[in-house]
């Protein structure tokens, strides 16, 4: 396949890292000790690059690899735009940066998501080309809806990969981020995350129950109160515990002396 009319030669300084890429660190001798070596290759694996704004690209992965390339001294990289409509040389490009370069894991999970997004793949048999098995492509793709301040951690060895993929099994956003802040502050590990993970979503599960009854129960009563009062009746039933409130809106005294005998209140 002839690649050669679809990489775009860049200006290393119109291609930009997103604040996820800037955050894994490395030691200078271990990019020195790679950059000594990627002058000594004659081609390199094509980055790959979206177009944004003022003419510029981000970078999709490898952030590692660029920042060896400015210390090796490249001013012009060799790149391939994502939004190229030859699928099979974009299927190509990113196979190569999966299975050829040190990416970290939600690097190697966008690639994947584009490979897989919208179109009707094999990923059994791709799983097999980068050396995955489909449950584990579908688990890296699935780390992408973290918050970036969870994906942060992760790239900062602040908590593991395992404990993203436990975490990312929370549904609500906010419950996630209650139980990521559990984790950071107790310390725990994967499987008490695990446990925790399992805990919340079992608790989910039993209030949006109780509240889908607790609705029905409130809407047949209310119709029964309003028509026994001849008023407006609202009952509203607390969303995640039981309980709740009932509201009967009169516009005067006499009036509530009325609503007040028909409910046999005296």
């Amino acid at each position: 396949m002839n690649t050669d009319s679809y990489i775009q030669k860049l200006n290393i300084t119109d291609i930009v890292i997103n604040e996820l890429g800037q955050i894994p660190k490395y030691s200078t001798l271990e990019l020195e000790n790679d950059a000594y070596d990627i002058k000594k290759k004659d081609s390199t694996v094509p980055f790959l690059v979206k177009s944004i704004a003022n003419q510029k690209y981000e970078l999709i992965a490898s952030a590692k690899r660029y920042k060896i390339a400015q210390i090796a001294g490249f001013s012009i990289l060799d790149a391939i735009d994502i939004s190229i409509e030859n699928y099979n040389l974009l299927e190509l490009a990113i196979v190569q940066n999966l299975q050829e370069l040190d990416l970290n894991i939600f690097e190697e999970a966008e690639l994947l998501k584009i490979l897989v997004q919208g179109r009707d793949i094999d990923v059994y048999n791709l799983g097999l080309r980068v050396s995955l098995s489909d449950s584990s492509i579908r688990n890296k793709i699935r780390l992408l809806d973290l918050q970036d301040e969870i994906k942060m951690a992760v790239l900062k060895k602040q908590v593991s990969e395992g404990h993203a993929r436990a975490l990312v099994g929370i549904k609500d956003k906010s419950s996630r981020m209650l139980a990521f802040a559990t984790v950071k502050s107790k310390n725990l590990t994967v499987r008490q995350v695990e446990s925790l993970v399992k805990t919340i979503n079992q608790n989910k599960k039993s209030k949006v129950s109780l509240n889908a009854k607790g609705i029905e129960l409130t809407n047949k009563y209310a119709k029964q109160l309003s028509k026994r009062t001849n008023v407006t009746c609202k009952i509203k039933a607390n969303r995640f515990s039981e309980g709740g409130s009932i509201v009967i809106k009169y516009k005067n005294e006499e009036m509530l002396k009325n609503i007040m005998k028909l409910i046999s209140v005296e």
